[in-house]
């Protein structure tokens, strides 16, 4: 069996990777889990349907632990229960830290998801 035929690349994107993106796409500095939950379903459909492999890993212990993991980006405000972009932290500095590791294939399906809100 010749190995590099036929087989395909999963592309496992965690939680840190869809925060990044709705926030930027979504012109946002902060999301609720509910959203996220939101975005994570329709940036899923798209994917889907381009036959793009990528599963998203996203579950509230994730959320907790992208918090602790990348603290110079992100805090939990508890009291609004909103992932909170830190003030000192641009759509720039997001891009080169998450988005600038994803693929075209991905960074596009994003944008579509934003197309098709403004539809």
């Amino acid at each position: 069996m010749n190995f590099q035929q036929g087989i395909k690349m999963c592309n496992f994107i965690g939680i840190e990777y869809l925060v990044a993106l709705a926030l930027i796409i979504n012109n946002k500095e902060e999301i609720s889990l509910a959203e996220l939950n939101e975005y994570g379903v329709k940036i899923t459909k798209v994917i889907n349907d381009r036959n793009i492999n990528a599963v998203f890993l996203f579950s509230s212990k994730y959320a907790i632990d992208m918090v602790r993991n990348y603290s110079d980006c992100f805090e939990w405000k508890e009291e609004e229960s909103v992932l909170r972009r830190k003030a000192n932290v641009s759509n720039d500095d997001l891009i080169s830290k998450f988005l600038d590791y994803l693929s075209t294939d991905v960074l596009l399906a994003a944008q579509e998801t934003k197309d098709t809100d403004a539809a």
